[in-house]
Parts: structure tokens; sequence; C-alpha cells
């Protein structure tokens, strides 16, 4: 008994190679062409917009799929990752925020500023 469920997904991704070739090509030089996490999830979600705009919601997961593949091959491990991340939930991850350094209060500086010493203030200050 031979298993067609997989003979007719791998049709299935075949036929998709064949019709989004110029879209994956395209979607993954711009992707691959990314050198911030930021600017790689803005061109994912480029890529992916473009896609539904052109070609709706129907093939999107295989799509991405094989966008994930073409950018492994490229040795784009992260951005398969995201394309990956996008498959799976819907949007591209989250971004870490920076660590922020805390502020000093604005009472702190102005009594630091009009405490400076009398040998900071040179002769005759």
């Amino acid at each position: 008994m031979t298993n067609t469920r997989g003979t007719r997904r791998d049709a299935s991704m075949a036929q998709c190679v064949a019709h989004y070739d110029l879209e994956l090509a395209r979607g993954s030089s711009h992707i691959a062409s990314t050198l911030t996490a930021a600017t790689l999830n803005a061109a994912v979600t480029e890529v992916v917009d473009d896609f539904v705009q052109r070609h709706g919601k129907y093939e999107l997961s295989v799509f991405l799929k094989l966008l994930a593949v073409r950018l492994g091959e490229r040795q784009k491990s992260a951005a398969a990752s995201v394309v990956r991340y996008v498959d799976a939930f819907g949007s591209v991850p989250s971004l870490p925020q920076p660590a922020t350094k805390p502020r000093r209060s604005r009472e702190r500086s102005k009594v630091d500023s009009h405490t400076v010493s009398a040998t900071a203030r040179g002769p005759g200050g």
C-alpha cells in the first residue's frame, strides 16, 4: 500500500515551486539581503503581503515552507527561521527591546550643576 497523501503533498510542493518560482526567487533575494533583525522582519512582512495580494492566502503556507527552504539553501538560517515562525504563528517574531539606561531625575541634575567645588570654579570664583 502506497502513501498517497505524501505523494500528493510532494506533487503539490513541486507544482508550487514551478508556479511561484519568480516570487520565491525575488522573496529569498530580498530577505537574504537584509542586515539587521528589524530589516529582516520588514522584508519578510513585505514578501508575505506581496504574495497574499497577488495570490491570496490559500497557498501561503506552502509558499512559506518553500521560501524557508530557499533561504536555507542560501545559508540564511536565521531568515529561514523567521519565515518558519511566520508560517507557524502568522506574524514575525517581536524584536528584543534595547536596554535603557536609568534616567537621572531633573532635581538631581540641577543640584549637581550648582554644587561645583571651589577648586573647580578656579581663582576668584
